[in-house]
């Protein structure tokens, strides 16, 4: 499967590291999907990615800290595009501000998390 034929949602990818991922998958020729609660965030993130890569980027605003909200995305974003052949998580929790997230299960990830959003993004169930 070439890269234009695959589908990456960069979960996080309008912060800081998340746009330089998306970045790299958009000049390496992926299509790239980008969900986030803010739309200036993803407005800035369409600005910041080279022009000529731009209409393979693909932007949702939309909450995946909840399984309801990450459902309700994973529509839209499959109604838009199709189809997800890959993620990756550039989500930040509070970790990096001092402590662990407030309720984490026994794999680190907070309950309505990135294991969550990445299983519901990929179709699959625990």
């Amino acid at each position: 499967m070439s890269a234009l034929d695959r589908v990456v949602v960069v979960l996080g990818g309008a912060g800081t590291v998340g746009s330089g991922i998306v970045q790299s998958l958009l000049e390496r020729g992926f299509q790239v999907a980008v969900i986030s609660r803010d739309g200036n965030r993803l407005e800035k993130l369409k600005s910041f990615v080279p022009a000529l890569t731009r209409d393979r980027l693909h932007t949702l605003v939309g909450d995946v800290g909840s399984e309801e909200g990450a459902e309700a995305a994973k529509g839209a974003l499959l109604q838009s595009v199709g189809k997800v052949t890959d993620v990756v998580s550039a989500l930040g929790f509070s970790w990096w501000q001092g402590g662990p997230p407030p309720h984490a299960d026994a794999a680190g990830a907070p309950p309505g998390g990135c294991r969550q959003a990445m299983r519901l993004a990929l179709g699959r169930r625990e």
